[in-house]
């Protein structure tokens, strides 16, 4: 499939490429959301916005995913969407317009490939952070320390950091 988007004059390998998480890849083009009327739209504005505010995953798209498959020491991390709630409700126009809609998209976590393609697991919560982390592509994120016996009674805000990895 890629090969052939690749290959394709007309379609543009900038495009956005995510990881239907928990569900299947139609739900996620045909939910229509409160804010924004195209899912499309809300995809990418919801990575954009989960990448430079939380640094749980990396927008990726076609044409980097393309050149990590064709790399020998790199496999590609794309990032997972999650459709929250009935994929049935979620397609009819009661769904934009309810204060609480009954399905929601949310960006989650990062798929991990291996070489060959597949999809080898996933990394969530607090460990996509990590990985994002390693990546050296944290813009700005949160982390929650604990205080005795209170859990998350401290946060830090990163707004800087450069990792450099060295391999042994």
């Amino acid at each position: 499939v890629l090969d052939n988007l690749d290959r394709d004059t007309e379609f543009r390998t900038t495009a956005t490429f995510v990881v239907a998480h928990k569900t299947k890849a139609e739900n996620i083009v045909k939910i229509l959301t409160p804010i924004d009327k195209i899912p499309s739209n809300k995809v990418n504005k919801t990575l954009d916005f989960t990448e430079a505010q939380y640094g749980r995953v990396v927008k990726t798209n076609i044409q980097d995913v393309l050149k990590t498959l064709a790399s020998d020491t790199r496999a590609p991390i794309i990032p997972g969407y999650l459709m929250i709630g009935d994929d049935k409700k979620g397609v009819s126009m009661e769904n934009t317009q309810a204060t609480d809609p009954k399905a929601i998209l949310q960006a989650d976590g990062l798929a991990v490939f291996d070489k060959a393609g597949y999809l080898k697991y996933w990394i969530e919560d607090d460990e996509s952070v990590g990985a994002v982390w390693l990546m050296n592509k944290v813009q700005h994120t949160f982390i929650n320390a604990d205080w005795g016996k209170t859990k998350d009674a401290v946060s830090l805000q990163v707004t800087h950091q450069d990792t450099k990895l060295v391999p042994d």
